[in-house]
């Protein structure tokens, strides 16, 4: 070969082809070609023979074959560097130079947020995301973009957040061109990017990002947020494509693998004791069932829930941030399909996560996720559900992070104690797809409840023997007042200890409530944002999921169950209790024994039990703790500045050791400020490894001292046992903590608390006037002698058209026997009497001032009768205590025909008494139901704040999207102008201040105002919590028309009055005119707006009030009623009346004044409490449980009087009064004479001769001055 043929071929090769490569690596590659050539070529010269002159020519083809290398490398680096310029030539954005602004909803959306920018970046430095459930309560917007009109933009920016956390992403205020959320993972940069062809830009052609807590996140928590690196470039650019291992399926059932050896055994259908009354095994043999055609599931069975929440139930994401919308297609639902390829169904139920993005249902929101819901109920018909029975179902479950999976319950009705958590939620299985720090061989079960707020309660995650993936069963055995879970027949946990309230209440519902109802029950395998299990399990998967169920199956007790029960301890509870009676096991709060520590900080297997710890997480690093001394106490005093995002962000911890058997008391005060007044805080007893609770309460903070109490029953040996005072999630203030305790008390004190008696949130003075509080659903109440005070946990007739049904399906065919299954939960209290008087119901210990009284109820009868309702002084000493010198009274008739009937007495007392009772009396022989008896006082001071709106409250007006709109105030009257309704009734808004409202409290709503402009004349209003569960009053959004000529300065009048059906501190006023048709000129002007307090009460004179002589409720031989020595008891909702107990021994003494002699005096309650035994119903349906038993036949020294079937009663002429006064305690008169009570019977109310004979001959013997007679004539 010829030396320049060689060089020819090298350059035509090795430059040539490195000309053609523009990137590096492929230059590289040109580069290492040349050089393999180069050597070559040097070989080839090598062998070359020649002399000189040839070697100089070959030196010289080497130097240009390296000059013309080295031109080639030349030219590229310039043509990278001319590219590298190009490409830094698109700068991101400058932030500093921008015209930016942070909005920040500190009072609608209790955000708190700080920036800082530097050139391309900016840092949110947030304390508290919000409460408000609106992502526009953070704001940062940046406006001087330059965009263009008609032109394509990529968008894209890299942002970071510390927590998982959703933001929404806007691009221009109107156009919405681009308009979707930004999922974060915690500690992860996330680079986003999207290209998006926008149109016409509106007057706002801003770039959003708005960072608040969204609905389904988790309020007050804080966190930082980076975003840099926005660039905006006209034109597409392609997304890079990201491989992600968490996309992966995880392991789950195989169905063509013997995995006999690690699935826990069908148990069958027989259960010892029990009797099967419900099932549902997925095998397809469904007789004359509707069966869904596309699916195979039973429609008699299930029913489909569709949708992410919103359209279900208004609530997004189904109250946890779910990514899923539920479905009913068989791609996410099967029924005995075959799964193993061999030609039959396997009898199973396949619930199906599947990714499909954009999926759409109606005109919900787009999901990249569907899967299946399915329950025992539609929302118009039962279709199954049960009180009380053994649940069981045999479920394989996939270990895919995201997956959710969960067999659970929920009420059929919320009717009766209200919606949820208060009424109840029983999660038989929940578990994750992936954990942190456990195996696939995991669950757990957990009861939620309310007091009134969400509070709950569970077994902590317990290891299988096996993973989940294969078939487990996952039961509960439900019975009155206990609950026990049973994973693979073996029992994991039990619960005997829930208390829930209702708001305003004046305790806590009957101890089995509101588990004592029909529930039904729901399967569901939802896609986890993160929020259940975590950022590890947050869902990321592409494949298709399951969740396989063998059965659902149902049992009852062959001898059924109890009606009520009341708590008690074990029979195994340790009898040496006394030995350790008022010793505090846990250490008091000292200045030197506390200590602060972050995130847990110490270890609970360690922690010196000694010390009270602080214990903050990373979204409450400012919390504070130190001791304050006040009138000789020392007080731990916890400062809240960022309350966290859980309950658990901020507490203070102690420690103690728990011993199995014996029965402890809780005990410490407590009292706030700030932002803490009136919210509720939980304590627990708690154990640290599966973080299942002993006992639990929740204490509402007042501003004043409050003592709390509450007892439990340990049931196993754990040291180090915390107790927790949960105060995160809440708001920012103070809450000092004093005098702690746990003591091992008396076993029989199981179930009591100690509390204040003053007047409820809503100003009544009776407690458990709706008979649904205490044991057996009588607490506070006593009776006298021979009085039955029973409430049954329902019935089975109604009283009137609303009462409360339920349809409880598992009562047609089990020991109840209901053919209907119709059950009515009106509860009211059933009073009848075996004693010569009529029955007589009572609350003690009430402090009565002089003043005119109000007492309202409802009452029912099956026959004609009387009711009297009056206040008496307590009397005796010892074991006898009598009800003494009436100091009011008023009565009135009631008519067979009235059916239920309400009832308004008024009464005058003339004295204070600092303990008294009201008691209610009813005539002789007759059986009665009460029901909701309010009583309160004409000059009695409400609890209740009595302007909770004001005239000159403040008001802030806004868009509907955060974004201040300007308010004028003239003289009072508050103006919005230049309003254009949007595309919600309240964009935009006017909102008040806050305010507080009460439970039970009546109200009244009123404004003055006016429209002007083009509008429709009318506008919308909304009374409503203001963040958290958005709670509405009154029914809103209310619409409300205008009408210019009803007052003369153009101002309409605006009133409606309305009942706070719950008890929340931060309430506002909302108007809006979203709907109002308003195009941008109109106004809004209002004055005088504000919300007072309605009193309960009514003038004396103006009530039900009729002359009932006492001879129609007290037999001859008697006076006053009297009352059974257990005074103490009066203060606990579940201290039993006093006919309650089955082991009472009352002797009755026969004379003038009737004494009961009671049993030993029970200590105060908070100490003890009486036990009444369990008495089971039977499988007859008309058998009914008495749960306040009357003294017994062979309990009484007094020999029984059967009443007479008619019930005796004298009338006494409309306008005829009897005053009847006294020196004695007894001040109830005898008739005058026997025969006019003997020949009385219940007539209409009239003149009645024999009647005036005997008061003339009362009239005759009153000359001493012992009494005196007024009549009108």
């Amino acid at each position: 070969m010829k030396k320049r043929e060689l060089t020819r071929r090298l350059c035509a090769t090795g430059l040539a082809a490195a000309l053609a490569f523009s990137s590096t690596g492929l230059m590289a590659l040109a580069d290492e070609k040349e050089e393999e050539q180069m050597v070559e070529l040097e070989d080839e010269i090598e062998l070359e023979e020649g002399g000189s002159e040839e070697e100089e020519e070959q030196e010289e083809t080497l130097q240009e074959v390296k000059e013309e290398k080295e031109e080639v490398v030349e030219k590229d680096t310039k043509e990278e560097v001319q590219e590298e310029k190009e490409e830094e030539s698109i700068e991101a954005v400058n932030l500093e130079e921008k015209d930016t602004e942070l909005y920040v909803g500190s009072d609608w959306a209790g955000a708190n947020v700080s920036a800082k920018t530097e050139k391309t970046k900016v840092t949110f430095d947030v304390k508290n995301f919000g409460w408000a459930n609106s992502e526009w309560g953070i704001q940062y917007i940046i406006k001087d973009l330059g965009l263009n009109n008609n032109t394509t933009y990529t968008v894209e920016f890299d942002i970071t957040s510390s927590v998982d956390k959703d933001i929404f992403l806007k691009l221009d205020d109107a156009g919405g061109f681009i308009a979707e959320k930004v999922a974060l993972d915690a500690g992860k940069t996330k680079h986003y990017m999207k290209t998006v062809s926008c149109g016409e830009f509106s007057a706002k052609p801003y770039l959003f990002f708005a960072l608040g807590q969204m609905s389904g996140e988790e309020v007050s928590r804080s966190g930082e947020v980076i975003l840099e690196n926005l660039v905006i470039t006209e034109g597409e650019k392609e997304p890079e494509d990201i491989n992600d291992d968490d996309k992966k399926k995880g392991k789950e059932y195989d169905f063509k693998k013997d995995n006999s050896q690690y699935d826990a055994a069908d148990p069958g259908k027989l259960k010892a004791g029990y009797e099967l009354i419900w099932s549902d095994e997925f095998d397809g043999n469904y007789g004359d069932a509707s069966v869904d055609k596309n699916t195979g599931l039973n429609l008699d069975n299930w029913a489909y829930q569709l949708g992410d929440g919103s359209t279900d139930c208004g609530n997004y994401g189904w109250g946890n941030n779910e990514l899923q919308c539920y479905t009913d297609r068989p791609e996410n639902v099967g029924v005995n399909e075959d799964l193993n390829d061999d030609g039959k169904g396997e009898g199973v139920l396949r619930i199906t996560a599947k990714r499909e993005d954009g999926y759409t249902y109606k005109s919900e929101s787009a999901k990249n996720y569907t899967s299946a819901r399915l329950r025992t109920t539609r929302p118009t018909e039962a279709l199954f559900d049960t009180t009380y029975g053994y649940v069981e179902a045999r479920i394989a479950l996939p270990a895919t992070a995201g997956a959710w999976p969960a067999f659970w319950m929920l009420p059929q009705s919320t009717t009766v104690y209200g919606n949820w958590p208060v009424s109840g939620e029983i999660d038989i299985m929940e578990t994750c797809g992936a954990f942190t720090d456990k195996g696939n061989d995991v669950a757990c079960g957990t009861l939620h409840w309310g007091t009134p707020t969400h509070v709950y309660k569970g077994s902590g995650y317990v290891n299988l023997d096996s993973d989940y993936t294969y078939f487990h069963t996952y039961a509960i055995d439900w019975q009155p007042g206990e609950i026990t879970w049973y994973y693979d027949g073996k029992a994991i946990n039990t619960l005997s200890n829930w208390e829930s309230a209702i708001p305003g209440a004046s305790d806590s519902l009957a101890f089995d409530a509101p588990f004592d109802m029909p529930f039904y029950m729901l399967l569901n395998l939802a896609v986890d944002s993160g929020q259940f299990g975590g950022s590890v399990n947050k869902a990321r998967f592409e494949d298709d999921i399951n969740m396989y169920v063998d059965y659902v199956r149902v049992f009852q007790k062959e001898d059924g169950y109890p009606d009520s029960v009341t708590r008690k301890a074990s029979d195994n509870a340790a009898d040496n209790w006394k030995d350790y009676a008022g010793i505090n096991q846990i250490a008091e709060l000292t200045a030197d024994n506390l200590e602060t520590c972050e995130g847990g900080g110490m270890s609970d297997s360690s922690a010196d039990k000694g010390k009270w710890y602080l214990s903050y997480q990373q979204d409450a690093i400012d919390a504070k703790l130190s001791k304050v001394t006040q009138d000789g106490t020392d007080w731990a005093k916890v400062e809240i500045t960022s309350p966290g995002s859980q309950d658990y962000s901020v507490q203070l911890i102690g420690h103690y050791d728990a011993k199995a058997g014996y029965v402890y008391k809780v005990s410490f005060d407590a009292y706030a400020d700030g932002g803490m007044v009136g919210k509720s805080v939980n304590c627990d007893s708690k154990e640290w490894k599966g973080w299942s609770t002993y006992g639990v309460t929740q204490a509402k903070l007042t501003k004043e001292k409050t003592h709390y109490s509450y007892t439990f029953a340990q049931t196993e040996d754990f040291d180090n046992c915390r107790i927790e005072f949960n105060l995160g999630a809440q708001a920012s203030g103070n809450v000092y903590i004093a005098n702690p305790k746990v003591e091992i008390v008396d076993p029989a004190a199981l179930g009591s608390s100690e509390k204040a008696r003053t007047p409820l949130s809503d100003g009544n003075m009776i407690y458990n006037g709706s008979f649904d509080q205490g044991d057996n659903r009588t607490g506070y109440w006593n009776v006298v002698d021979g009085t039955s005070l029973t409430v049954p946990r329902y019935t089975t007739e109604a009283l009137k058209s609303d009462d409360m049904m339920v349809i409880d399906v598992a009562s047609k065919s089990n020991y109840e026997a209901i053919s209907d299954g119709k059950k009515y939960f009106e509860r009211r209290a059933e009073i009848s009497t075996t004693g010569k008087d009529g029955a007589t119901i009572y609350q003690p210990d009430m402090k009565l001032s002089a003043d005119k009284y109000t007492v309202e109820f409802d009452m029912y009868s099956d026959s004609d009768s009387a009711v009297k309702a009056g206040a008496y002084t307590l009397t005796g000493t010892g074991n006898v205590v009598k009800l003494g010198k009436e100091l009011g009274s008023a009565a009135a008739y009631y008519k067979k025909s009235d059916g239920v009937r309400h009832y308004t007495l008024t009464f005058e007392t003339k004295e204070d008494m600092e303990d008294a009772a009201v008691a209610f009396t009813f005539a002789k022989g007759t059986k009665v139901q009460l029901d909701n008896v309010y009583m309160n006082g004409a000059n009695q001071k409400s609890n209740a704040d009595e302007h909770p709106l004001k005239t000159d409250s403040s008001y802030r007006g806004d868009n509907g999207g955060g974004v201040e709109l300007p308010l004028v105030n003239n003289d009072g009257a508050v103006t919005m102008s230049g309003i254009t309704s949007g595309g919600n009734w309240y964009s935009p808004q006017l909102a008040s201040e806050d305010f507080e409202l009460v439970a039970g409290q009546k109200y009244v709503l009123s404004f003055d105002y006016k429209l002007s402009g083009n509008q429709n004349n009318t506008f919308q209003y909304i009374i409503q919590e203001n963040g958290g569960s958005w709670h509405v009053y009154a029914d809103g959004p209310e619409t409300v028309s205008f009408d210019s000529t009803k007052t003369d300065d153009g101002f309409d009048h605006y009133e409606k009055k309305f009942v706070a059906d719950a008890s929340i501190s931060s309430v506002h006023l909302n108007f809006g005119f979203g709907n109002s048709g308003a195009n941008g000129d109109a106004a809004f002007t209002f004055k005088n707006a504000k919300i007072d307090l309605v009193k309960q009460t009514a003038v004396v004179g103006e009530a039900d009030n009729e002359n009932v002589a006492d001879s129609v409720f007290y037999d001859k031989e008697s006076t006053a009623p009297a009352k059974p020595s257990n005074p103490g008891n009066s203060g606990s909702a579940n201290s039993p009346s006093s006919s309650g107990s089955s082991n009472s021994s009352n002797t009755v003494a026969n004379n003038s004044k009737t004494e009961i002699i009671a049993e030993p005096v029970v200590p105060a309650a908070g100490n003890t409490s009486s036990l009444a035994d369990v008495k089971k119903s039977t499988k007859s349906a008309s058998t009914k449980v008495n749960k306040a038993q009357s003294v017994s036949e062979e309990d009484a020294d007094v020999e029984e009087t059967p009443a007479d079937d008619e019930s005796e009663m004298a009338s006494v002429e409309e306008d005829d009064t009897v005053t009847i006064q006294s020196n004695d305690e007894t001040t109830i008169a005898d008739e005058a004479t026997p025969e006019a009570a003997d020949e009385s019977a219940v007539e209409e109310r009239g003149f009645n001769p024999i009647a005036i004979i005997g008061i003339i001959a009362v009239f005759a013997a009153a000359t001493a001055g012992t009494l005196i007679y007024r009549a009108k004539h």
